[in-house]
């Protein structure tokens, strides 16, 4: 994948993994069929982000941060919206569950029921 929209409006410059990770596309495939979802590629494409992501910046591990910069990647197909059409329970919450990554900072606001 090509993060031009990232690197055009933030400067950070994401390279995406070709080292086998830890955590698998067959690992994230049962935890998805698990919980009744069908991964499509475009949900491939935002999990791949979000792991690039993880695997290249440690400064963007708050939810806030995440979701900010998912929305630029992701803005030439809707960003948020397009967003938490895939993951509707908040794509941070969501992949994080999927992959087993651990909880990040303000991931969830239950007093405002928010769920990036």
């Amino acid at each position: 994948m090509n993060y031009d929209n990232l690197q055009n409006v933030t400067g950070l410059t994401l390279e995406p993994s070709d080292e086998p990770r830890s955590i698998t596309h067959d690992h994230i495939s049962q935890k998805a069929q698990q919980a009744g979802m069908e991964l499509s590629p475009e949900h491939w494409g935002v999990i791949d982000f979000v792991l690039d992501v993880y695997d290249n910046c440690e400064e963007c591990r708050s939810a806030r941060k995440m979701m900010a910069l998912m929305d630029t990647e992701f803005g030439d197909e809707g960003g948020k919206k397009y967003l938490y059409g895939l993951f509707p329970n908040g794509p941070v919450t969501q992949i994080h569950d999927l992959t087993g990554m651990k909880a990040m900072s303000s991931q969830q606001d239950l007093g405002f029921g928010t769920s990036f």
